[in-house]
């Protein structure tokens, strides 16, 4: 492919400027380079424009870099910070008023609203917590609510009202041994 004039005049200039702004890549003049929407030029913009539209970049490389006293960079465009977006219409709920509104909606039966507002853990850590608490001899209702919900969530053929059945014991074989270990 040959150059045409204006792509090697846009060479020419590119280079006045990388020396000027004593640059070690001609991808740092973006930053010399304001664009309409605020802020500096995206490098990506600048190649894209280094091909398709070289004599408007050659005019802005001149206006802002080559034909200045001392070029100066173009601040950034002002972003919010991640994570503060303001939430509209969401509730803070400390862990008593969260256990206080998963006890009313199994007391009502709302399956899908305990599931909804139980802490995300999965099975096995549940278990895991479990273990430990048995282990300490500590009393942990809300635990063992949390497993009991969890195992039905998992299989909805499971009947939380009967947690103590030889059929509950025989497929949680290590609650079984813990439980067996406990009692002697």
């Amino acid at each position: 492919m040959v150059a045409t004039i204006n792509e090697t005049t846009l060479e020419t200039t590119i280079k006045k400027a990388v020396i000027k702004i004593n640059a070690k890549k001609e991808s740092q003049l973006c930053r010399y380079l304001p664009v309409s929407t605020g802020g500096y030029m995206h490098h990506f913009t600048f190649k894209k424009m280094k091909h398709e539209d070289a004599q408007t970049l050659e005019n802005m490389i001149l206006e802002n870099v080559v034909n200045v006293g001392t070029p100066s960079m173009v601040v950034h465009k002002p972003r919010a910070p991640r994570g503060s977006r303001k939430r509209f219409n969401q509730f803070q709920f400390d862990k008593n008023d969260l256990d206080r509104l998963i006890g009313m909606a199994r007391t009502a039966g709302h399956s899908d609203l305990i599931s909804k507002l139980m802490p995300k853990r999965s099975l096995a850590q549940i278990k895991k917590d479990l273990v430990k608490s048995i282990r300490k001899n500590e009393i942990n209702q809300d635990l063992w609510n949390y497993y009991t919900d969890a195992v039905a969530e998992k299989n909805p053929n499971y009947d939380t009202g009967d947690v103590a059945s030889a059929d509950f014991l025989a497929e949680n074989q290590e609650f079984a041994n813990l439980l067996n270990s406990l009692k002697r």
